[in-house]
């Protein structure tokens, strides 16, 4: 296991114990893509596999925010 993993993990232990609702959901999210992408490579992912993991749900985090504030908006008010 990667010692970015190990620090998600005792980050997640610390949200729950703290009875931080939002933090534990997302680290929670971010271990659990961590894991899928161990189950692909069929071995622990390296540090960079991680960070890759964490690139790629930061940008679908970032779109999702994006779509939402569009649907959100009045209609004068969306972007194209």
């Amino acid at each position: 296991m990667s010692n970015l993993t190990d620090a998600l993990r005792a980050a997640l232990n610390a949200a729950r114990k703290a009875q931080q609702k939002d933090r534990t959901l997302v680290l929670g999210t971010i271990l659990a893509n961590v894991k899928n992408r161990e189950l692909e490579l069929g071995r622990d992912p390296t540090d960079d596999e991680v960070v890759e993991v964490l690139r790629r749900e930061s940008r679908s985090a970032v779109k999702h925010t994006i779509n939402t504030a569009r649907r959100s908006a009045p209609i004068s008010q969306r972007w194209s």
